[in-house]
C-alpha cells in the first residue's frame, strides 16, 4: 500500500480498478437543499373546462328548480300546464328568483336556529378530518388475513360478505348525499316557491277587487262579458283566470277576446 493519502470528500462516488483508486463524482452533500416540489398550475383550457361544467350544471339546476315552481304554482290553482307552456329563459329566470328566495329565507332560519347550524358544522369537520386522516381501516385487514384460515369456510364466507357490505353502505353515503344536493333540494325550493306565491296571492284575492293589490280584470269577446276576476295565466292560445263571481279558476280560449283592467293606477 502506498503511503499516499487521498482525502476524498463525504460525498464522492470512487470507483476502484487495478491501478488504484480513483473518484469518479461527487454527490450531494447532505447542506445542499433539495429543489422545491413544483406545485400544479392552473391551465387555461382546465379553467375553461370548469367554467363550461359549471354553466351547464348552473343551467341544468335553474331549469330544474323553474320547472317545479311551474309544476307546483299550477297545481295549487287546479290548472292543467298543458295550453301554458313556458320557454327555457322563462325556466331559468324563475329558477334564479327561486335561488335568490330561497338563499334569503336560508339565512332567516339560520339565525333562528343557530344552535343546529353550530352542531352541523362540527359534524361535518370531524367527519371531514375522519375522511382526511392518515388512519386507514384497511390497514386492519392485514391481521384479518392471518387469522381468516383458521376459520372455518363457512365464518370467512360470512365474514366477507358483511365486510362487503359494510363497506358498499359506507361509501354509498356520499353518493346518495350528493344526489339530494343536486336533485332534490332545487326541486323541492321550486315547489316550495311556487306553492307559496299562489297561497299569498289566494289571500290577496280574499280582499276584493277594491281593497287587493292585485288589479281585476273584465274579460269581453265580441262586446259580450266572458266574466271578471285576477288573471293568472296566459299564453297564445287560452287565458287562466279567478272569476270572482263564481269563485273558480276559468280556462278560456283567447281567440277574439278582449281583457280591460278594472283599475287603474292610483297617482300619488
Amino acid at each position: 500500500m502506498s503511503d499516499e493519502t487521498t482525502r476524498i470528500g463525504v460525498g464522492a462516488a470512487i470507483a476502484a480498478d487495478g491501478g488504484g483508486t480513483s473518484v469518479v463524482s461527487d454527490l450531494r452533500s447532505a447542506d445542499d437543499k433539495a429543489p422545491p416540489p413544483r406545485t400544479p398550475r392552473w391551465t387555461w383550457q382546465a379553467v375553461l373546462a370548469f367554467a363550461t361544467a359549471f354553466t351547464g350544471a348552473s343551467a341544468v339546476l335553474l331549469h330544474l328548480i323553474g320547472n317545479a315552481f311551474h309544476e307546483a304554482y299550477f297545481s295549487q290553482w287546479g290548472i292543467d300546464t298543458g295550453p301554458f307552456p313556458k320557454s327555457s329563459d322563462w325556466l331559468v329566470t324563475m329558477g334564479y328568483y327561486g335561488i335568490s328566495n330561497a338563499l334569503a329565507t336560508a339565512a332567516l332560519a339560520m339565525l333562528e336556529h343557530w344552535y343546529v347550524v353550530m352542531l352541523s358544522g362540527i359534524g361535518l369537520a370531524f367527519y371531514l378530518w375522519l375522511l382526511f386522516s392518515p388512519w386507514n381501516p384497511f390497514d386492519s385487514l392485514g391481521k384479518w388475513s392471518t387469522l381468516m384460515p383458521s376459520l372455518p369456510k363457512w365464518a370467512r364466507k360470512s365474514l366477507l360478505v358483511a365486510t362487503v357490505g359494510a363497506l358498499m353502505s359506507v361509501l354509498s353515503l356520499p353518493i346518495i348525499f350528493l344526489l339530494v344536493i343536486f336533485i332534490g333540494i332545487p326541486a323541492e325550493i321550486g315547489r316550495g316557491i311556487g306553492e307559496g306565491v299562489a297561497q299569498r296571492e289566494a289571500k290577496d284575492f280574499e280582499k276584493g277587487c277594491e281593497a287587493s293589490k292585485r288589479k281585476c280584470i273584465r274579460l269581453l269577446r265580441d262586446g259580450s262579458p266572458v266574466g271578471e276576476g285576477y288573471l293568472l295565466e296566459s299564453s297564445q292560445t287560452h287565458i287562466a283566470f279567478l272569476d270572482v263571481s263564481m269563485q273558480r279558476v276559468r280556462i278560456v280560449p283567447r281567440e277574439d277576446l278582449e281583457l280591460q283592467p278594472l283599475r287603474l293606477p292610483t297617482a300619488k
